[in-house]
Formats: structure tokens, sequence, C-alpha cells
């Protein structure tokens, strides 16, 4: 066995603090290919990262205690270079320092979260309250704007300095600011008792909470059953629209129900009596059978059923499967209120009926309702399909994504690939990626259509157009101009993160500007996706608006120049 081994490479610089070499700050090298490395800085500020692959790597300071934040840099190695000279500057930066209080009572919060996110420049910073309630919060210069919430998400609150009057904080280096104070809302802790109709304690029920601290936090419905009497302790938060308007929370909402005597009942906070009491009332059930296209039952497909959280949004209950007859039934559902059932992600793909997409439904006490029967093709639709380059000659081991496929299916030496489990219903996208050249395919394709013609790859493709201005017609030179993809209803691939860097579709977009004859030219296209032009106008350094776009276009691909025609521009006032 003979093993090669290839010279690696190494990166070395200085960490300077106020100017003076700092020792024992730690440095670490993140390596996009391969294992990365660390060292920590010599009496002089010097150290050197040591067995780096070649590629990108991203080198980082860590800061020592006093600093305002880690420095990190990104640079590009070969194999088997040295890099000298990658130097970090570290500084105090600036510090802020005020307290957290409880609005009700006065007394100090402690772990609450403190954020100053950066308006320009740094990215900003944040850190937690102290047992007494104080904070402070080193950052480097710049303006910012501070927000700050409890230690969990039933705390709510905002600056009672600057954000109630929309003030920014402008910092420079060594600056100290005292008193950025906040006063916010503790939750009200409520012990609530269940009653049967007959006035009795409900032993038996169980709760489920709708937009709680677990369903906000991405832990679903919290359940708990009642204790002895019927009780059970609530935490609702004080939030409101007038206290946080940046951020929706829909009114705070629980769900009772004693499964063994078929009751249930729904209340939202603002509705609760004093004392705080509940009674369950008879409840309704709801069923849907689950077949395929013969008539056939399903027993793997599961449904939710959705409360409703505010106008728009939903909150799902754990799925209900079938029985043997394929027969989902869904019991103790509250009455009186807009109910939803909501097919499970498999089960919604594979469906050739429609009938649940967007079922809304109110059933009465005691009432069995029976929904429409849901369809399945459980083995979804499929296509046989070629994938070849500009000349048509087949392409060997190219990835192609279809619909919302996470892995790609490659093709075999024919450039032949088939492709199963599709949605059995609507339009899906097809991606094919051509394994060593920058070649790319998207096109729009019917799931059950058996074969497709086929997937030709091209280089990214190039567009231009003209600029011009909707009062007289004259072109516009020197504006912002950018090409953006258009993701339409089709486009729902989970694509990896790798792919999705390289096809250009993270980050903020390539901008162009017009030549003195209001034309604009933009390369690296995907070919056979569809762009619009959008024109920007500059608010700030940082910031740029939109000030309008184009209808699509498909972009062809190729070397050849893809001319979008003239497009007519509204210039915002005073541009």
């Amino acid at each position: 066995v003979t093993v090669a081994l290839k010279p690696q490479a190494t990166i070395s610089g200085r960490v300077l603090v106020n100017g003076r070499p700092q020792a024992d700050v730690g440095v670490s090298a993140y390596v996009e290919a391969g294992a990365g490395a660390v060292a920590t800085t010599a009496t002089d500020g010097t150290y050197t990262l040591r067995n780096l692959n070649a590629g990108a790597v991203e080198v980082m300071a860590q800061a020592p205690e006093g600093i305002a934040r880690t420095a990190e840099q990104k640079i590009t190695v070969k194999m088997g270079q040295a890099v000298t000279g990658v130097d970090f500057s570290l500084s105090p930066g600036a510090v802020i320092r005020g307290k957290i209080s409880d609005d009700t009572d006065g007394k100090p919060v402690a772990s609450a979260s403190v954020v100053a996110a950066g308006t320009e420049g740094p990215a900003g910073a944040g850190t937690r309250s102290k047992d007494d309630g104080t904070y402070e919060l080193r950052i480097p210069p710049g303006s910012y704007s501070l927000t700050c919430r409890g230690p969990d998400l039933d705390y709510v609150g905002r600056s009672s300095a600057d954000l109630a009057a929309g003030q920014m904080l402008t910092l420079k280096e060594g600056d100290v600011v005292e008193g950025k104070d906040f006063a916010i809302k503790a939750p009200r802790r409520l012990q609530i008792q269940v009653l049967l109709p007959d006035g009795r304690p409900a032993t038996n029920a169980k709760v489920m909470e709708l937009d709680g601290p677990a369903s906000r936090q991405g832990m679903g419905i919290q359940r708990e059953a009642v204790r002895p009497g019927g009780l059970f302790d609530w935490r609702v938060s004080r939030t409101t629209p007038q206290t946080d308007p940046w951020v929706y929370h829909p009114e705070p909402a629980l769900i009772i129900t004693d499964a063994e005597q078929n009751l249930a009942a729904m209340v939202s906070a603002k509705a609760l009596p004093d004392p705080p009491t509940i009674t369950l009332r008879p409840a309704a059930t709801a069923t849907v059978l689950v077949t395929d296209a013969q008539g056939q039952p399903l027993r793997n497909f599961a449904v939710s059923v959705g409360y409703p959280k505010g106008e728009q949004d939903w909150m799902q209950s754990e799925p209900v499967f079938p029985d043997e007859t394929g027969l989902i039934r869904m019991t103790c559902l509250p009455v009186g209120i807009r109910l939803r059932v909501f097919p499970a992600p498999d089960l919604q793909r594979l469906m050739l009926s429609d009938s649940l997409r967007n079922p809304e439904f109110i059933l009465n006490a005691g009432e069995v309702r029976q929904l429409s029967a849901i369809v399945v093709n459980p083995q979804g639709g499929s296509l046989n399909m070629f994938v070849g380059d500009v000349d048509g000659k087949p392409v060997k081991g190219a990835e192609v994504y279809a619909g919302d496929a996470r892995t790609p299916v490659f093709t075999d030496a024919q450039g032949k690939v088939t492709l199963s489990k599709l949605p059995a219903q609507g339009k899906i996208m097809l991606l094919a990626v051509h394994p060593t050249q920058d070649l790319f395919a998207i096109e729009t394709a019917d799931p059950n259509a058996g074969t497709w013609p086929g997937l030709l790859v091209k280089p990214r493709g190039k567009a231009t157009g003209i600029l011009m201005l909707a009062q007289g017609g004259k072109p516009l030179a020197g504006r912002q101009v950018s090409c953006e993809i258009m993701r339409g209803p089709n486009w729902n691939w989970q694509l990896p993160r790798a792919l999705v860097q390289r096809l250009g579709l993270e980050g903020p977009s390539q901008v162009t500007m017009t030549d003195a004859e209001g034309r604009w030219r933009q390369g690296n296209l995907i070919p056979g996706a569809e762009y619009r032009v959008v024109i920007w106008h500059t608010v700030s350094d940082t910031r740029r608006e939109g000030a309008g776009s184009s209808g699509p276009f498909k972009v062809l691909g190729g070397e050849e120049e893809q001319d979008t025609g003239k497009m007519e521009c509204n210039l915002p006032p005073g541009q």
C-alpha cells in the first residue's frame, strides 16, 4: 500500500490589544475541507496554526476578558503554503450598563437577555442580567438598538430609556453608558380548576396549551394531566401588541379534554372567569377515511387537528392514524370554534384529492362529522428522464433533484434516471447539476407524465437590458440593478447548503450599474430559472430599497447574452 503525503499549510500572525501584544489569546481555524487547528498566543502576541488543508479557512481570535468581541478573518490557503501576517487588533470597545426589573413589583429579574443590534457596521452582541438584575454589555463602536427579553418567552418588555422613543445609541471607543434600564412584565401565574358539567372536579382531564412557552420554543403543544381536585397551573404572558408591537402574539388559549367522557372546552386567557374555572361540555367527533384510488384502506398516513391561534395561524395536535379500515377518528373536539385538518407531509404530497387542502369546519355538541375522504397514490408519481449536455450527449453521474427531495438521484452511463415517490398532483421543479463542470438545468415538470424529454445542462446565463425613465424615456445611467431569482409555488427543494451556495441562492444579490446608455449586464444566472429585474435606490450607506421590478424572464443559458429589452422606471422623490 502506497500512501502519498501532501504538504499542509500554516497560518501565523499576531494579536494586539490596545496596540500591545497580548499573550494567552486563543486563535482557531475552521477549514472548509478538513480538520481545523487551534493555537494560543505567546508573550509577544504571536501564534501559528499548523497542519491545515488547502481551501477556505476562517481564522478567529477569541476575545479575552474586557474586550468587545471575537475577531475573525477569512482567507484561502494553498497546499503547503505558509501564510503570514494574519494579525488581529482588539480593543475594549464601549460599555452599556443597566438593570432589569419586574414592571409589576420592581424586583430585579435575573437571567434576562439584553441584545444590542447593530444598525451599521458591527453586528452587535448580547448578555444576561445577574442575580441583582444588573447587566454589562461590552460592544464595538457603532450605532445600536437595545432589546430585552426575560428568562423565558412569557416575559416581555422594552427599554424604558431609549426604545420607547425609538432612539438609537451611537457609541465611540471607550464610551461608558449607564442607566439603560428595562422594566419587563412577568407572566401571570394562575391556578385553574376544571369541572365536569355537573360541577364535580374533572380529575381525568388533560390540558393542551396553544401558543404557550413550550409551543413557542418549538416543543409542540404542552400536555399535562390535572392534579387532584381538577387543578393545574398556567403561566400567561402579559404581552399585547401595544406593549410589544414588533412581535406577533396571538391570544394564549387552552384546550381541556376528558377522553373517557368525550368532554372538551377551549378558553382564551382573556375569557377566563374570576376565580378561574373551566367547565367541560359535550365534545364532538370528526372522521376521515384514507384509501387508495381503488378504495383499499391505508393505515400508514396520519392527520392532525388544527386549532386557531388568532386569525391566520394554527396549532396542530399530535398526529392521529387510521384503524384497520382506514378510518381516522378525531375525538374530544371543542364545539363552536373553527377547526381544520392537517394531513401529515408525506400524506399531503401523495394525495390525489385536494378536499383537505384548506378545510375549516365548526362542530356542534355531540356531533359526529364525516369529512371528505382522502384518496392517496401510495407510490406517488414517477418520471423516466434523460440528462445531457448542450450537444445532447448523455451526462453520467449528474445530480437530479425533484420536488421536495433532500437528496439527489444520479444518472447512469446513458444519462438516464428514474424519479419516484413524486407528489401525486400539481407541478414539480427539476434541477440537474453536472458532476464536474459548472453546468445546470432547471425545468418544471408533470410528476405523472411517466417520461420526460430530458434536461440539457448548460453554462450559467447572461442577461442585459436598458433602464429608461418613465417620464420622457431617457436612459438612466448609474442606477443599481440586480436579477432576482423567482421562487414560485413549485420551488420547494431542500437542497444541501453547499449546493445552495454554489447556485448563488444564499446571501445578498449581485448588483450591477447601468452605463451612460442605461444598459445593464449581469451573469452567473441559472439556466432554466425565472428571474425578475429589480431596480434599487440607495437609502443610506448600508441600506437600499427596491424602486421597481420587471416581469419574469427565463434564462436560456450559454455564452450568448440574453436581451430582456427596455424597462421603464419611476424614480422615488429626490432621486
